[in-house]
C-alpha cells in the first residue's frame, strides 16, 4: 500500500481529496494543514510515496517553502497544487524539484492517475494555465515526453483513448489524463485542435 501525504489548509478540498485516494485507490493516506504539519509529517512517516503539497497553504511563502522541503528532504517525491497558480510558477516549481503541479481545476480520477504515474517513476508534467498562447509551429517546442508523442500520433490517426489504452497496456484513465496533459502543453483545447496541429508538424 502506496502512502500519500496531502498537505492543504482548505479542510472541504484536503478531506474529500483524502477520502477519494483512500477508498477509490487504496492509498493511506496522512495529511496536513500547514507547510510545519507538513514537515512533520515528513520526520514522522518516513515511508511517504508522494506528498501533494498546496502551494500557498499557511508557512508555505509560495514556493519558498518547496525550496525549504527539497533542502529537508531532498529525496522526497513532492507535487504541487494550486487553484490560483501562474504558469510561470508552475514552471519555476518544477524547475525547483516538484514533480509535477496539479491545478486543483483538475479532474480528481485524473489526478489519481498522474499520483499512480509518478509514484512508479513515470515522468508527469501537467502545470497550471497551459490554455493560454498559440501554439508554435513545431511539436518539439512543446517538451512532450516519449509516452505523449506516441499517444499523440495514435490521437491523430483517429484512435479512441480506449483503443490507445488496449494497444499500449494502459488503463484508459492514464490515457485520457496524458491526453489532457498533451493539451495542455500544445495549448490547445480539445483532440481535434491536437490532431490537426500534429499532422501539421514535422517533428512527431
Amino acid at each position: 500500500m502506496s502512502t500519500i501525504l496531502l498537505a492543504d489548509d482548505h479542510q472541504l478540498v484536503r478531506d474529500t481529496l483524502a477520502s477519494y485516494l483512500a477508498e477509490k485507490a487504496g492509498f493511506e493516506v496522512k495529511v496536513a494543514s500547514s507547510a510545519e504539519e507538513a514537515y512533520v509529517a515528513l520526520s514522522t512517516f518516513r515511508n511517504i510515496d508522494l506528498a501533494i503539497i498546496d502551494y500557498q497553504m499557511p508557512g508555505m511563502d509560495g514556493l519558498e517553502g518547496l525550496i525549504r522541503l527539497r533542502s529537508r528532504f531532498p529525496d522526497q517525491k513532492t507535487v504541487i497544487i494550486s487553484g490560483v497558480a501562474s504558469p510561470e510558477v508552475a514552471d519555476k516549481a518544477i524547475e525547483l524539484g516538484a514533480l509535477a503541479f496539479f491545478p486543483k481545476s483538475m479532474p480528481v480520477d485524473l489526478m489519481l492517475a498522474g499520483i499512480n504515474e509518478l509514484i512508479a517513476n513515470n515522468p508527469v508534467e501537467i502545470s497550471a494555465g497551459n490554455s493560454q498562447g498559440q501554439p508554435d509551429s513545431e511539436l518539439q517546442n512543446y517538451g512532450l515526453t516519449v509516452r505523449e508523442r506516441q499517444i499523440l500520433r495514435m490521437l491523430a490517426s483517429g484512435q479512441s483513448n480506449k483503443s490507445i489504452a488496449q494497444d499500449l497496456s494502459l488503463k484508459e484513465v492514464t490515457v485520457k489524463f496524458h491526453v489532457t496533459n498533451i493539451l495542455g502543453k500544445l495549448r490547445v483545447s480539445n483532440r481535434t485542435q491536437a490532431a490537426l496541429l500534429a499532422n501539421s508538424s514535422t517533428s512527431l
